[in-house]
């Protein structure tokens, strides 16, 4: 309520948060090289953003132009966000924002990693494998594994399941799945 109620405090809160953050980040980086900066935010839920895409583009994004221009004078080139959820209408923000990948792309809320890829061909993706395909049956397995296969061959992709495997997948059925994985990841020269 306070993006309404206090919005100036609100950017002042935003502003500080990103000073500190870079400077912790330029710290780090004036001691050792850095491979990515790994930004967890959790802003959205099934059904869409936690936060509208006016309110991220007013309060979010110039504090992630700040941090990630800041940092790409530190040498820093990869950025990647990790949000629960449905997270389409952010992708856009996000990715103006200076963010070069996202994860973990949860199925159960309606994300495609491939309309994703479509739409976003530069954008690193991590994830995006439905966790409850043990339970959905061989055909599940095999589907995904085609969207997998897909992914790979584009590139750009880390694949992943979308969360913790369910403790009621066994663990042959989860050695089973990951052996294929394995196999078409060296087939395809991913």
């Amino acid at each position: 309520m306070m993006f309404y109620d206090d919005p100036d405090l609100m950017k002042d809160i935003l502003r500080q948060l990103t000073r500190l953050w870079l400077g912790l980040w330029r710290k780090v980086a004036g001691e050792t090289r850095i491979d990515f900066v790994f930004i967890w935010e959790d802003m959205c839920y099934r059904n869409g953003p936690l936060i509208s895409p006016a309110l991220f583009r007013e309060f979010l994004l110039p504090c992630y132009r700040e941090l990630i221009n800041g940092l790409k004078k530190e040498g820093i080139t990869r950025f990647f966000v990790d949000t629960d959820g449905n997270c389409d209408k952010l992708i856009p923000l996000f990715v103006e924002g200076g963010v070069t990948g996202m994860l973990p792309f949860e199925i159960r809320a309606g994300m495609d990693i491939l309309k994703v890829r479509e739409q976003y061909p530069e954008l690193g993706i991590i994830g995006g494998i439905d966790k409850t395909i043990f339970t959905q049956g061989p055909q599940a397995i095999k589907d995904q594994l085609l969207i997998i296969r897909q992914m790979l061959e584009y590139g750009r992709y880390i694949p992943t399941f979308d969360h913790t495997v369910p403790p009621d997948v066994s663990w042959s059925q989860y050695l089973d799945f990951c052996l294929r994985l394995k196999e078409m990841i060296y087939n395809t020269g991913a």
